[in-house]
C-alpha cells in the first residue's frame, strides 16, 4: 500500500500575508545571571488584514466511508445516514463525494462524482443496509483511493469514516493503518475519524486522524454525531491555511519543549499544526529551559527563541508566515519575582497540564485502579480551576469515574485530552 508523494512545493513569493505568529511569555523577563524554566504561549492567527471572513471557501473532495457492521443496526446506521445526508445538503456544485460502506466486505456505494444531483447522493445512503464484521480498513482504504483517484490541485480532499466497532476484518494492524493514513496525508489526502459508542478502538481511530492530519470525533450516541460532522464542514468551509509545518530555533543554552505534543514531519522535524479557520487561533505552549549564562552581565533584552511557519493558503499557494523572535529583558531577581503572571499564559498551560492528567487517568482505569483515577480527576479539577471549559469537561470525566464505566472513562478521557492540547480557541 504506497502512494506517491507530491514534490515539496517550495513558498511562493508575494502571497497575501494570511497567518501572524506571535510570542507571549507567562513572565515577561528573565532572571539576569540565573537558570529559569520558563512557559511561553505561541500564538498562530488569522492575518489582522483578512478579517474574519473568509471571501471563499475551497472546493472540497470528499468520502463518506461508513461502518454497516451488524452493531450498527437500527438507530446508530440511521443517524449515521443522517449525518451523511446533512453533508450532502451542505455541498455545493464545485465539490465532489463519494459513498463507501463497509462490513466484512466493502463496497463503494457510489464512486466520486459532482454534486450535481443531491438525491442520487441520497438515495445512495437510503440504500445502505447493515451486514456483517468491522473490515475498517477496507473501508476506509476503498474511500481514500477514490479521493486520489479525482484528485485536484486546489481544495481539500479527506476521507470521513466511522465506525461503532473494532477492525476485526482484513488489515487490523494498527501501526500498519495509521502509517497508511500518513502515506495519504502526504499525498494531500486527510482523514477525520468519528468513533461512535463504547465498543470502537479509540487508540486506532485517533491514531487514523492524528497521522492523516484531520480530526478525531466521538459520540456516545448516534445523536452525538451531528455536531461533530457540523463543526468538521464549517472547519472546511472556513479555512485560512492548512499543511502548517512549525519550526522553533532556540539560542545557545536554551531548550525547548512543545507540551502540545505535537507530530513530527519525519523529513524536516517541523511540528505539524491542525488546519487554521478564521476566526481562530492555534496555539501551542513552549517550556524553555534557559542556562544562567544566557542572561548574564546582559543589560539589554535578550534573544531566546525564533518561530517560523510553513503553510498552503485558500489558493493551494505556499506561503510563509513573518518568523516571530522572542526577546526578554534580564531583571533582577526579586524584579523578576514580582512580574504579573499573563492570565491567557496560566490557562493554556493549566489546559495542557490537565490533558496530561487525563492521560494517567485513562491509563489508571485501564488497570482498574479507581483509587487512582479518582485522585487524577480531583487533581484535574484542582488545576483547571477558573477556566469554565476545562471545568466542563472534567466534570464528565468525574461523573464517569463515579459509575466505572471504564470503556466510556477510557474514550471520554482520550478525546477531551486531545482536544485541550490541539483545540483551536475562538479569537473572540
Amino acid at each position: 500500500c504506497r502512494y506517491r508523494q507530491p514534490a515539496q512545493a517550495r513558498p511562493q513569493k508575494g502571497i497575501p500575508q494570511v497567518i501572524e505568529l506571535s510570542f507571549k511569555p507567562l513572565r515577561a523577563g528573565l532572571p539576569s545571571g540565573d537558570a529559569v524554566a520558563l512557559d511561553v504561549l505561541l500564538r498562530i492567527t488569522p492575518a489582522a488584514s483578512l478579517g474574519d471572513v473568509v471571501p471563499h471557501r475551497p472546493p472540497l473532495n470528499l468520502a463518506l466511508v461508513i461502518d454497516k457492521s451488524g452493531s450498527m443496526r437500527g438507530r446508530p446506521l440511521h443517524e449515521a445516514k443522517r449525518c451523511a445526508d446533512m453533508v450532502v445538503d451542505r455541498l455545493s456544485a464545485s465539490d465532489r463525494l463519494a459513498i463507501v460502506a463497509y462490513d466484512d466486505g466493502v463496497e463503494v456505494v457510489l464512486p466520486s462524482a459532482p454534486i450535481e444531483d443531491r438525491s442520487r447522493f441520497k438515495r445512495a445512503i437510503t440504500s445502505i443496509r447493515e451486514g456483517g464484521m468491522t473490515n475498517l480498513h477496507g473501508g476506509w482504504h476503498a474511500g481514500a483511493l477514490d479521493v486520489a483517484r479525482t484528485l485536484r490541485s486546489e481544495g481539500v480532499a479527506r476521507v470521513l469514516l466511522l465506525s461503532d466497532g473494532q477492525a476485526n476484518k482484513g488489515q487490523t494492524d494498527p501501526v500498519v493503518i495509521a502509517g497508511h493514513c500518513a502515506e495519504l496525508a502526504a499525498a494531500d489526502v486527510s482523514t477525520s475519524t468519528y468513533g461512535l459508542g463504547e465498543s470502537f478502538n479509540e487508540d486506532l481511530m485517533s491514531e487514523m486522524a492524528r497521522a492523516g492530519q484531520g480530526q478525531a470525533h466521538y459520540g456516545r450516541s448516534a445523536e452525538d454525531l451531528i455536531d461533530p460532522f457540523q463543526q468538521e464542514f464549517d472547519l472546511l468551509s472556513a479555512l485560512v491555511a492548512r499543511k502548517l509545518r512549525l519550526e522553533l530555533s532556540s539560542e545557545p543554552g536554551v531548550t525547548v519543549r512543545v507540551l502540545n505534543l505535537f507530530s513530527r514531519d519525519p523529513e524536516t522535524g517541523a511540528y505539524i499544526l491542525p488546519d487554521l479557520a478564521a476566526g481562530g487561533e492555534l496555539w501551542a505552549i513552549l517550556r524553555l529551559e534557559v542556562g544562567a549564562d544566557v542572561s548574564r552581565g546582559q543589560t539589554t533584552p535578550v534573544r531566546i527563541l525564533t518561530a517560523s511557519l510553513a503553510f498552503t493558503d485558500r489558493e493551494d499557494r505556499r506561503g510563509a508566515a513573518e518568523r516571530a523572535v522572542l526577546f526578554l529583558d534580564p531583571l533582577p531577581a526579586a524584579s523578576y519575582a514580582a512580574l504579573e503572571v499573563a492570565p491567557i499564559v496560566r490557562d493554556r498551560v493549566a489546559e495542557v497540564e490537565v490533558a496530561r492528567l487525563a492521560d494517567e487517568a485513562r491509563n489508571a482505569a485501564r488497570r482498574g485502579d479507581w483509587e487512582q483515577v479518582d485522585r487524577l480527576t480531583r487533581l484535574m479539577r484542582e488545576t483547571a480551576s477558573g477556566n469554565a471549559w476545562v471545568e466542563e469537561s472534567v466534570q464528565s470525566l468525574q461523573e464517569l469515574a463515579r459509575s466505572r464505566n471504564r470503556e466510556g472513562f477510557s474514550k471520554e478521557a482520550l478525546y477531551k485530552g486531545t482536544r485541550m492540547r490541539t483545540r483551536m480557541a475562538s479569537l473572540d
